[in-house]
This record gives C-alpha cells, structure tokens and sequence, in this order.
C-alpha cells in the first residue's frame, strides 16, 4: 500500500519534472502546435485528476483545449502541484484505499483506489514528457532530463547527509471492551488495518491473547505518535470496542532476525 512519505515523493519529482519542462518550453521560441497541444493536456489532467479526487463538480469534459499560453500553463501547473500537495499532506493513512468514483471523459462509471490515481497521475506525467521530448528533438531542440534517478541524485547533492532516525520499539496490548460477537463483526476490516501496518514497516507481530480478551502487537515507529494514530484509525478504535496500551521499551538483548527487523528502514 502506498503510505503518505511514497505519495508525497512521487508528486516532488513530478513537480521537478514539471518545471523543467516550463523552462524548456520557454526557452523555445515557437513551439508547434502539437507540443502546445500535450503540453497543456499534461496540466489539465493534473488538475481533472485532483477534481475527481476531491469530487468537485461540474466534472471536466475537455481534456484537450486550446488556446492556453505557456505563462498560463505555468500558473496552473503550480496551483496543480499545491493542491495535490496539500489534500496528500493531510490524508489519513487510510485515505489511500479509498475508492474514488467518478466519470471518465467517455461518460463511464469508473471507480479506483486512490492509491492507483496517484500512481497513475504521475505515471501519465511522465509519458507524455517522453513524447513532448521526442517532438522538441525532432524540431532541433534538446529537452530537459528528468528521469526520476536523475531528480534523486539532484536532490541527494543538495541535502546534507543526515544521521538515522532511530527507531522507537513498542509492545502494545488492546483490551476488547465489547463481547466477541462484536468484534469478529469487524475482525476482517480489523485485520485488513494491520495488514497496512505490516506494509509500512511499522509492524513484527500481531494476535489475539489466549483466552481471547484483547490483542497483542509489536511494533515500531519513529515517534510514539505515528502509532497513537495509526492505532486511532483501527476499526476497532473508531467503533469503541477496543482500548490499547502502549509500553515502550529498548530492545538491548536481541536475536538476529529481530535485530535485522529493528534495524531495517521501512
């Protein structure tokens, strides 16, 4: 599952990406109609894809227009990037499952994970810049490179080296505070939660207690409040049919396998 640091990455080199094909394109002095033509289909299905996003209506049927300038282009490219910045910024983690529903330009129903649009999104970006590349190459100009390893290695020169973030390890015990009828009607959606903790390294082991009162989880996090929150987004939490407790310790005796997962990025 793609968690918010993923998100947030991908939207920064399509930003990078984004604003090296601004500049290029004004350094050309007139660009053919058909560069002008992807160039702005580029910026409007950023900005389509955030409105269906966030399900603002009417829905956009033109995806193709004509008539924009680079300058205007370059404005909404911006005001894009910053409001699909800014919804990522403050999504749940659980917010990526979400399905979204809407019309596609045929008039369709169709219904996707956000997680997949957002991948979608900046994979789109990137399939046309390769297409406007080979059109400015064919007219005699060089285009910008911006392959996604080339925006890494930019941005690690750029960045001082950092020291690790330690990580913080945890044992959290949950008490179920509803008879287990209740909480196998969510145990699937419960279990499902988890499964997004184990994909983001958060995660070693999980299961109920014996005899069944409550669950047992170990864990990990950089800071004690990433697994308050995600804890608070269990359906067990939000349905008020469990309690957790979280008891932080510092795993100085260790085996080799738990060693290499205490050490492990996510």
């Amino acid at each position: 599952m793609l968690d918010r640091r993923d998100a947030l990455e991908l939207f920064d080199y399509d930003r990078w990406a984004g604003l090296r094909y601004v500049r290029a394109l004004q350094e050309v002095p007139s660009p053919s109609a058909e560069v002008m033509r992807l160039w702005t289909h580029v910026v409007i299905s950023l900005e389509t894809w955030f409105e269906r996003v966030v399900a603002a209506q009417p829905p956009r049927t033109d995806f193709w227009p004509t008539g924009l300038d680079l300058a205007t282009l370059a404005r909404r490219l911006e005001g894009a990037q910053r409001a699909w910045r800014t919804h990522l910024e403050r999504l749940e983690p659980s917010g990526f499952a979400r399905v979204v529903r809407f019309k596609n330009a045929k008039g369709e129903d169709c219904a996707d994970p956000l997680e997949a649009i957002v991948r979608h999104v900046v994979n789109h970006g990137t399939h046309h810049r390769a297409q406007l590349a080979s059109l400015l190459r064919a007219a005699g100009h060089t285009p910008p490179i911006t392959d996604f390893i080339a925006w890494r290695r930019e941005l690690a020169r750029e960045k001082p080296p950092t020291e690790a973030r330690p990580w913080k390890h945890f044992v959290i015990a949950s008490d179920y505070l509803a008879p287990l009828t209740e909480i196998d009607r969510l145990l699937a959606e419960h279990r499902a939660h988890l499964g997004t903790g184990y994909t983001r390294g958060l995660l070693l082991a999980s299961g109920p207690q014996n005899p069944r009162k409550g669950g047992m989880i170990l864990a990990r996090a950089y800071d004690r409040s990433e697994l308050e929150q995600f804890l608070a987004e269990d359906p067990f939490a939000k349905a008020g049919i469990a309690r957790y407790h979280l008891v932080e310790f510092d795993p100085v005796k260790q085996s080799d396998l738990f060693a290499n997962w205490a050490r492990t990025e996510a």
